[in-house]
């Protein structure tokens, strides 16, 4: 049986930067959401869509409580490049397991080795995922939201380095660490994510 994949629609990341922040000064609504991606996508189909996904990442996210607990240290870490980077997968992939499976099976890869290519990506995500036309779309949806976001670059076409990440502050780490557990929950508390694929973008 495969994963649902659960994403319909690139989401622009500075659509999404903005959205936490309008969520944060409590400006956040759907129109705010359609009238920002308006400008970024064209189609009503498609404008409709990705509004969804963007409320699933920013203000219907599982996190949403902790990062509005925490908005005044959110609102400082999203100041800082590797803390922003953090804060926005973070959130993603807490919204979107596919973004959890991939940002994983490119960690196991970049843990040995500089640069993962697409097609070993997939066959991988095709052992979590039924391998399909649907599951390549996704994968063109979600890498290119994770170069956007920071996490990886891509020298060439079809080819994925790791952004090695060295962030500020304790917050932008919890969002990161808590989409790990959001993704696996029958892990403990004191399960050692850091020793996890999932870390290897904070690792030196």
């Amino acid at each position: 049986m495969s994963n649902i994949i659960g994403l319909n629609q690139r989401i622009p990341i500075k659509v999404m930067e903005e959205a936490i922040k309008a969520m944060l000064a409590g400006a956040y609504s759907r129109e705010w959401a359609m009238q920002h991606l308006e400008s970024e996508i064209s189609g009503a189909n498609r404008i409709a869509k990705a509004v969804s996904e963007l409320n699933s990442a920013v203000i219907n996210n599982p996190q949403k409580k902790y990062v509005m607990d925490h908005k005044e240290k959110i609102w400082e870490a999203m100041q800082y490049k590797s803390d922003k980077t953090l804060i926005l997968v973070g959130l993603i992939n807490s919204a979107f397991p596919i973004g959890y499976h991939t940002t994983s099976v490119m960690g196991k890869y970049f843990h040995v080795q500089d640069f993962v290519s697409k097609a070993l990506i997939a066959e991988k995500m095709g052992a979590l995922y039924a391998y399909n036309k649907s599951l390549d779309n996704a994968l063109y949806r979600i890498l290119p939201m994770l170069i956007e976001a920071g996490l990886i670059s891509r020298p060439e076409k079809g080819v994925y380095a790791k952004n090695t990440l060295e962030p500020h502050t304790a917050e932008a780490v919890a969002i990161y660490k808590k989409s790990f557990f959001i993704n696996n929950p029958k892990a403990g508390e004191n399960y050692a994510v850091e020793d996890s694929s999932y870390w290897e973008y904070l690792q030196r």
